[in-house]
């Protein structure tokens, strides 16, 4: 495969950005333009093949949907990307023959980075659906705004169970097979899946969500469900950080690959390929590990779009806004650096004017 941390074929999202993303799905808004809806980095760590890249997508639409979904008929292509010329700051995709080769389902074949399709062939009449892609708040995140309302929820593992999973470990944390001090500050408790997202365990469609949520936080008994040696896990500050931040997840349909979703350096954690467990059967309940896994992954492969950053039509309000400049200027002579054009807004449009004189002119 090859590895790239700098894919430049579009414009993407600041969190695309970051994240180092080089794999691109898109998805047909109009005739003529496209937009990004998942995003991923490919790379020796997180190696991703064709049937990996359509499970992904599929538990994200499962999770969009609930027990509602049905697979779409679509298949995945490879696409060229090209500036749209109907709007700035959009782009459209184009096959990349006439007889395009379509991804099939079930192939091993490791994924190249680059520009994906969602392609429903001719026979079927169904559309794609149109995704939620509700922004996701992180475990941490939703923890801090219910405890001050449910104080309860802030109750951790009980030493008991500290003591029984640091036992079942070894003393060991899964994630980078360090020994663990049981006496340390930053040796912690946690649950692996926190019990106030127990619905999690099951699919359920994001309209039903709030009101499962909110039966859940006020009902102690359906927190208790994941109370439980099954959710306990302990492990280091740093790493119970990044759980409950939906940094890292554990694939349990990829013989447990841990999956770090960004960029890592020389700085990030130096985990283990894959989750081992001392005994077996492990103490953590694999239904746990894949509720944290498909949150997490809805958080992080959503998206990427440079749009993602912007209110809808930020881009033409803003050059809009400075064509009477433009147009007065002489091109040469037109002072980019001033305040406007140093908003995150202006740095894009400027950047788009540079990538496409082809449309615009030479800036």
């Amino acid at each position: 495969m090859t590895m790239t941390s700098d894919y430049d074929a579009h414009m993407m999202s600041a969190s695309a950005r970051e994240k180092g993303a080089n794999v691109f799905v898109w998805y047909r808004l109009t005739q003529n333009i496209d937009k990004v809806r998942i995003c991923w980095r490919a790379d020796e760590h997180n190696p991703l093949t064709v049937a990996k890249l359509y499970r992904y997508v599929d538990t994200v639409v499962r999770e969009d949907y609930g027990m509602q979904y049905q697979r779409w008929p679509y298949v995945l292509l490879a696409v060229d990307i090209e500036p749209s010329a109907d709007a700035i700051v959009r782009y459209r995709t184009r096959y990349k023959s006439d007889t395009p080769t379509l991804l099939a389902r079930g192939s091993d074949e490791v994924l190249e980075p680059g520009d994906y399709a969602f392609y429903m062939p001719e026979r079927s009449k169904n559309s794609i659906p149109t995704l939620t892609f509700m922004r996701l708040r992180t475990f941490f995140a939703e923890y801090q705004a219910l405890i001050v309302r449910y104080p309860r929820l802030a109750f951790p593992p009980s030493t008991e169970l500290r003591d029984a999973a640091f036992e079942m470990q070894r003393g060991k944390c899964l994630f980078t097979g360090a020994a663990l001090n049981r006496d340390q500050d930053k040796t912690v408790a946690i649950w692996y899946l926190p019990p106030f997202f127990s619905y999690l365990v099951n699919i359920t469609p994001y309209h039903e969500r709030l009101d499962i949520h909110g039966e859940i936080i006020q009902n102690n008994n359906l927190c208790e469900k994941l109370e439980n040696i099954g959710n306990c896990l302990v492990t280091s500050q740093e790493i119970a950080e990044l759980l409950w931040n939906n940094k890292v997840a554990v694939d349990v349909e990829d013989d447990y690959r841990i999956i770090y979703f960004d960029q890592r350096n020389p700085d990030t954690i130096n985990f283990k390929s894959y989750l081992q467990f001392p005994n077996s059967p492990s103490q953590l309940n694999d239904d746990y590990i894949r509720g944290q896994f498909k949150y997490s992954l809805q958080r992080n492969i959503q998206g990427g779009d440079v749009r993602d950053d912007f209110a809808l039509d930020a881009p033409e309000d803003f050059l809009e806004s400075r064509n009477g400049e433009l147009e007065e200027e002489d091109e040469e002579e037109y002072d980019f650096t001033n305040e406007v054009w140093q908003t995150g807004m202006g740095k894009v449009v400027h950047d788009w004017l540079l990538r496409y004189p082809e449309l615009y002119g030479e800036f």
